[in-house]
């Protein structure tokens, strides 16, 4: 399938929102359960998407740290002077990864929670 006209800008917004899956329904007219293929925003696009729009990556960090939930998930913490991104499985962390600011983490954390191949 050819991917949608998509602004790239809003791509980004969309993951980090949590809202991608409804732009792709809206774009293709049909149900999209996996975004992977269909996205083209990159890993440098969303941190700049961060960057320009601080406060979106302040609540985003809030609402996942805020979730009860501490099994099967991807967490971010501040550690110091930057944050840490992991997997929690069985409430042990796997796939930790250091970051110096909110907007590289955040970056991570999105990548991570659709699935996305991390470099």
């Amino acid at each position: 399938m050819e991917k949608c006209p998509i602004p790239v800008q809003t791509q980004a917004e969309a993951l980090v929102t949590g809202q991608i899956y409804q732009l792709l329904s809206t774009c293709y007219g049909t149900a999209v359960y996996d975004p992977r293929p269909y996205v083209t925003a990159t890993r440098r696009d969303l941190e700049d998407y961060l960057r320009a729009h601080p406060t979106v990556a302040h609540d985003v960090f809030a609402q996942q740290y805020a979730r009860p939930n501490r099994h099967d998930v991807q967490r971010v913490e501040h550690d110091g002077d930057g944050y840490v991104v992991f997997s929690l499985y069985r409430g042990q962390r796997d796939e930790y990864r250091r970051f110096d600011t909110l907007e590289e983490a955040m970056a991570e954390f999105t990548l991570r929670r659709y699935g996305f191949k991390l470099d």
